[in-house]
Parts: structure tokens; sequence; C-alpha cells
């Protein structure tokens, strides 16, 4: 599987020139042999939290819509994350659009930033999602999910051979997002591939996307600027990495209480 990372800068509020800039990029990776295009938290949008509300829609319209016009007219699979609304409640979407541009998969964003007020314009899912696709079963979380470690074994324990996290996640905590997204790999031994966005200005840092391998190894990454980054993912080197290394048929679950 071939995984292309779309480290993007998303102007705030400018979400047909966001979605215009998604499209040139998705009909580039599927050219290349892409698989799968991962964006940023926020993509469509920007950070933008006082108006969110009027641009945020259901799941089969608005910005979702487009994106799986996208996605199955480039016949390449599309994930990333945008507000939702639901019967006058707005969520933190993650979502995967398969090559088809069905939706397969969508995950309201369980933790809420309230460092950064999302937890006064979000309601907060409450389940965590495993899903098929072609490749393997795959798992999605978003940007703030990545300090909560039991999240990702839920999905690891429920199947997922690889993670992906849209995020806007921005200094001073790069250097955490940078360990972090390698513990999450080495600990549950799996892929996780994370897409932040790109670098607003000089002041505001953001950036440093990447896929871990399953070992721990990192397999491509980015720095702050705006780029497309591509790698090779081989889900079977999963279980190959948890035959040499067996560390998670090695955990006593009863002591653990939920895991």
């Amino acid at each position: 599987m071939k995984i292309s990372i779309f480290q993007m800068r998303a102007e705030k509020g400018r979400v047909r020139e966001n979605l215009t800039k998604v499209e040139d990029v998705a009909k580039k990776a599927a050219l290349s042999g892409s698989d799968v295009l991962l964006l940023p938290e926020y993509f469509a949008t920007g950070f933008d939290l006082k108006r969110l509300a009027g641009l945020a829609t259901g799941t089969d319209e608005g910005v979702f819509a487009e994106i799986s016009r996208i996605a199955g007219e480039n016949r390449i699979a599309i994930t990333g994350a945008s507000p939702s609304q639901d019967k006058g409640r707005m969520y933190n979407t993650a979502f995967y659009f398969n090559k088809q541009g069905k939706l397969v998969a969508k995950y309201n964003k369980m933790h809420l930033f309230s460092v950064m007020n999302e937890n006064d314009y979000f309601y907060a899912g409450s389940d965590s999602v495993v899903f098929d696709t072609e490749f393997g079963k795959a798992g999605i979380i978003c940007c703030f999910d990545l300090r909560f470690p039991e999240l990702a074994r839920r999905l690891t324990l429920d199947g997922a051979k690889i993670i992906f996290i849209p995020a806007f996640w921005p200094e001073p905590r790069l250097e955490h997002w940078k360990i972090l997204v390698q513990a999450r790999a080495i600990e549950n031994l799996v892929y996780v591939a994370v897409c932040n966005s790109a670098s607003l200005s000089e002041s505001q840092q953001m950036g440093f996307s990447q896929v871990i391998g399953p070992d721990g190894g990192v397999l491509t990454k980015a720095g702050k600027d705006e780029i497309l980054l591509n790698a090779e993912v081989d889900i079977n080197k999963v279980d190959e990495v948890r035959d040499k290394f067996p560390a998670l048929s090695l955990r006593r679950s009863g002591e653990y209480g939920q895991f």
C-alpha cells in the first residue's frame, strides 16, 4: 500500500480554495500510484472555531460530499478530519472514503482539546473505530487523541494494523508530538501515519508529519512546510514484527481491568 500525506496549509474559512488544493493533490497522488491520501485536521475550514457552525455539514454533504467525489473520480482513498453536524450537534469528525468514494468509517473525536477551546464548540465522541480496507484493518483517531494510549491500544486489540491520525498540532508541543507518534507505533506494533498542518507563519510552527513502522522505524517525515510525502506500507510486516517480538501476546490483560 502506498500512502500519500499532504501536510497542508489551510486558509481559514476558504473552503472552496482549500478543497481545490486537495483535489489537485489527490490527482497528483493517484497518478503516482498512491492508494490512500491522508489530510490534516481542519484541512477544509482552517482552525476557525467561531465560524465552524456555519461551515459544518452532515457527512453526506458539504465538505464530505466533495471528498467522496474526489476519492471516487481519482480512485484513491482519502482520510482526514473536518467539522460535521448531526441533529444540531457539532463534532470534529475523522473519516475514511474508499477508492469508490464510499464513506466506510467515521469517528467523532473523543478527546477535545480544551486548551484551544474545542470543548466549547464540539461534542465529544464516545466510540472508537476500526474498519476494513482492501489492505487490512485500520483505525483512526484525531490529534489530541494521540496523548491517550488507551485509545490506540483499543484499536490494536480490535484488529487495526495501521492507525491514521489527522492533526492540527502546534508548538510548543511539537517535541511531544514526535515522541508520542513513535511511541504509539512501538507499544502497539502497528503502523502509524500522521498528518499535521503545515506551519501557518514563522511564529506558529507546525508540521513534522510522518509514517512510523511497527518496529518503530521512521519511513518518511516532513519538516514544517507544505509538502506531499509518500511511503510504502506492507501490512504483512505487522505480523512479522509481532512474531519476532511478541510483546502484545505477553500482556497480562487480566491485571489491567478493561485492557
